[in-house]
């Protein structure tokens, strides 16, 4: 029963990356058939999960071009291909300039000793908007995998 929750959560996962980046393909990740779970994660996703959605969720006025390539390559489903950490660090995105003033507070900040907090922050709880919603149908179908 363990070894089917497991391969539950899987497809479940693969099924929330994939309608959040778009299916991997044949050009994209030639591997990506032969893995594990992928032809029964397949089934469950409608048509149309081809392209990624990234850039709705990132648009051009909340990131720039190039920190969406930053985002994107470290995204990237097929490990071959993806952005890594060292490679994102020499990015020009990390390279670029500050503005003037935020540049010149960086050097007069001074950082104030910790002390203990008098009032425990309880952070709120999540509303029900913001979780995965899953369809049912979904659901269901990775339950009788």
């Amino acid at each position: 029963d363990d070894d089917d929750d497991d391969t539950n959560n899987e497809i479940i996962q693969l099924w929330s990356i994939f309608r959040l980046l778009g299916t991997p393909d044949d050009r994209t990740w030639p591997e990506f058939t032969s893995l594990p779970h992928t032809a029964k994660a397949l089934q469950l996703l409608p048509p149309g999960h081809k392209q990624s959605k990234l850039r709705d969720l990132f648009p051009q006025e909340k990131l720039s071009e190039e920190g969406f390539q930053v985002l994107q390559g470290l995204l990237t489903c097929n490990p071959d291909k993806r952005l890594t950490a060292a490679a994102a660090l020499k990015h020009r995105w990390f390279a670029a300039p500050r503005p003037a003033a935020a540049a010149a507070k960086v050097g007069a900040l001074s950082f104030p000793v910790k002390t203990a907090p008098r009032i425990k922050f309880i952070p709120p709880a999540m509303s029900q908007k913001n979780l995965l919603k899953i369809p049912v149908a979904v659901w269901n179908a990775a339950q009788q995998v």
